[in-house]
């Protein structure tokens, strides 16, 4: 299972990074923990549906509840204002995508991320 541990900065920078070769998986699990001293303050999406193409943002809207293309659990918190100390799940649907990366930003903030591809 890949892993990523990043102090955060400002800017948003790449913590989960996968590809998806052959479209070959259809879930991508996350698990984010957020192990510094400070909240984080923003997060983006960014895929790509073949190698040749740009990172293009995919963020959802609203990532509290099931919408399709996300889900995050527990439900009411998002990646987005994932607090000091707390940790939170999301399972992305990948199917469409030759690769995904997940970008944090939030000084103080120190995030762990683990991952897995569901075939």
């Amino acid at each position: 299972m890949p892993s990523a541990s990043r102090t955060l900065t400002a800017s948003l920078q790449p913590v989960v990074e996968f590809d998806n070769p052959g479209y070959s998986s259809s879930v991508l699990r996350i698990d984010i923990e957020n192990k510094g001293a400070a909240g984080v303050a923003g997060w983006k999406i960014l895929a790509r549906p073949v190698r040749s193409a740009p990172l293009r943002d995919i963020t959802p809207a609203s990532v509290t509840s099931a919408d399709g293309y996300l889900v995050v659990t527990p439900a009411p918190r998002a990646a987005a204002s994932l607090g000091a100390g707390q940790n939170t799940q999301l399972a992305l649907n990948c199917t469409l995508w030759e690769r995904i990366e997940v970008h944090f930003q939030g000084v103080g903030a120190e995030v762990v991320a683990h991952w897995d591809a569901l075939q």
